[in-house]
């Protein structure tokens, strides 16, 4: 009986869930409502832009986008 010799089986592992993301996130609150600036800072303007559709402004672009391209693409504004 000794010839046949019982094996180790290792159980395996059960898998363990990720948990980072809400401890992460724990900590963090919603803001909701305006966001204040700090003392002596300017608030950005970011809700008074206005874009005009000129040709002149059109064109400009065009001709920027053209220089500054990487020239690998081959593409028309």
């Amino acid at each position: 009986m000794l010839s046949k010799r019982l094996r180790y089986k290792p159980k395996l592992k059960t898998a363990s869930k990720s948990y980072w993301g809400s401890k992460l996130l724990a900590g963090q609150k919603i803001h909701k409502g305006d966001r204040k600036c700090s003392p002596g800072q300017l608030a950005l303007p970011i809700g008074q832009c206005q874009v005009s559709s000129s040709p002149e402004l059109a064109e400009v672009v065009q001709k920027f986008v053209l220089a500054n391209r990487d020239g690998r693409f081959d593409v028309r504004v």
